[in-house]
């Protein structure tokens, strides 16, 4: 997989930063308005501060992500062992919002806030030692010859797989979860979250369609790693942003959440995107550049991934391998 490059180190460091101000500015909160602990605890624990959190927050969410900031910049060999056991106590933390939540359902705002952290912190300690993430259908592979209509076929395929799996499948089952445990958030039932998601559903799945339809027909490949185009492909939606497939299938589980009224949903969309950017975008990056050279790094260089740019001229650079 290679080293980390640069920006990956600031972004990590940047992250471990984070966690360690929010962990002291939540354990303040706490401590200085007693009331905000019913929204993490529930009303059950409220009157009390559960000890089993200072445990991993103060050792792994303080004191460690502090002790990583240096050393992920400094490319030490420890970053490695100090992310594993970093994921490993917000992975513990979030077992036990999840213990609390399941004795009181009021505790279920502090489920869906460790999910997120638990997650972002897998999804860096993976990267910063290395595991293997681009296998099977993932991994980097040139499509075989077939013509466009074949490409757009497959396409649709991998597709309506994704859909199933990660925008029906997964968050059935975390909603049924929900249900079961009794976890209804009051904040997400307002009458109209519907009118919100269906269009951003659709509108957003036409994004990645119309994605799919561009990529299939003028790169000749589809946009699975596993059958990736031969060409270099700007035009379309990929004038404007680099991935719009990623970013219209993020929002997509967003809208999921919302139009079904579950936190836990919308959350594990936005995770899904931390685990992009960190273990996917560098990798699927650095596979670009090295297929098509300078037009990619031309391309990347005017235009981001997450937040559309003006329109990319596709005539500034040969788009070949």
């Amino acid at each position: 997989m290679g080293e980390l490059s640069r920006r990956e180190r600031l972004v990590a460091a940047a992250f471990y930063g984070a966690t360690a101000l929010a962990t002291i500015g939540w354990w303040a909160l706490l401590l200085l308005v007693p009331a905000s602990r019913e929204w993490f605890f529930g009303r059950r624990f409220a009157g009390t501060l559960p000890i089993a959190f200072l445990l991993p927050d103060l050792v792994s969410a303080l004191l460690l992500a502090i002790w990583l900031v240096p050393t992920v910049l400094k490319s030490s060999p420890w970053a490695r062992l100090g992310a594993a056991l970093h994921a490993g106590g917000q992975g513990y933390a979030f077992l036990i919002a999840v213990s609390l939540a399941a004795q009181d359902p009021t505790a279920y705002p502090g489920v869906v806030c460790m999910m997120f952290s638990s997650g972002a912190a897998l999804a860096f300690a993976m990267r910063l030692n290395q595991a293997p993430v681009l296998w099977g259908p993932f991994r980097f592979a040139p499509a075989p010859p077939r013509d466009g209509r074949g490409h757009w076929v497959e396409a649709l395929k991998q597709t309506a797989a994704m859909w199933l799996v990660f925008l029906l499948l997964i968050p059935a089952g975390m909603a049924a979860a929900e249900a079961a445990l009794g976890w209804n958030s009051q904040w997400w039932s307002h009458p109209m979250r519907m009118a919100f998601a269906v269009p951003v559903f659709v509108t957003c799945g036409s994004v990645g369609l119309w994605s799919g339809w561009v990529m299939t027909h003028l790169g000749g490949g589809t946009p699975l790693p596993s059958d990736h185009p031969a060409q270099l492909v700007v035009a379309g939606p990929y004038r404007v942003i680099r991935n719009p497939m990623a970013l219209a299938g993020i929002a997509q589980g967003v809208a999921v959440g919302v139009g079904i009224g579950s936190p836990l949903v919308a959350c594990y969309a936005l995770t899904g995107a931390v685990a992009w950017e960190v273990l996917t975008r560098p990798l699927e990056e650095a596979h670009l550049e090295k297929v098509f050279g300078a037009p990619y790094a031309a391309y990347r260089q005017a235009v981001r991934c997450w937040i559309p740019s003006p329109p990319y001229r596709q005539s500034q650079d040969k788009l070949g391998p």
